[in-house]
């Protein structure tokens, strides 16, 4: 009998502490986890979304967004404009949203290499940087230039017949 009672308490205690467990589970914020994209955005899509189209190349870039544990980069990346391809832009040089914490929303870009990126710009002032990346990461980003051609859809193109697609 004595027995009985201690299986009973033991369950109980148990289906407490999962009830509890449960509750604070569903009630601390995953914040290490990233949001999936609820839609990705076609080349179409945000080529419309884009305010700003620009071929360019990472120069400099910002603290690490993941406060040093090893995972995620820099909070901004620093560009320099080579060229506009679409939108106007009247400085040599833009900010531009890279990681947020261990999430890749923005552009991440190795350095010396250019690449066609299309932004966003940044409707609250409130960071270091002036541009996000299209839908906030979910569509297309960047585009690697190797020499004069872009790797665009598998194939390698020129620069002017890639602006002929963003018409």
């Amino acid at each position: 009998m004595c027995l009985r009672k201690y299986q009973i308490k033991t369950m109980k205690n148990f289906i407490i502490f999962g009830q509890i467990l449960f509750l604070w589970l569903s009630l601390v914020p995953a914040s290490n986890a990233c949001e999936p994209c609820a839609k990705i955005l076609s080349f179409e899509e945000s080529v419309r979304e884009a305010d700003l189209i620009v071929i360019g190349q990472k120069i400099s870039e910002g603290p690490r967004s993941d406060f040093g544990e090893g995972y995620g980069g820099p909070d901004w990346i620093e560009v320099k404009i080579g060229q506009v391809l679409k939108g106007e832009v009247s400085v040599e040089k833009i900010k531009v949203n890279s990681w947020d914490a261990m999430c890749d929303y923005g552009i991440v870009l190795e350095q010396d290499r250019s690449y066609v990126m299309l932004l966003k710009q940044r409707k609250v002032s409130d960071e270091d940087y002036q541009y996000d990346a299209v839908n906030y990461g979910c569509g297309v980003k960047a585009y690697a230039l190797q020499g004069d051609l872009i790797n665009f859809n598998g194939k390698e193109i020129p620069v002017m017949e890639f602006k002929k697609e963003l018409e």
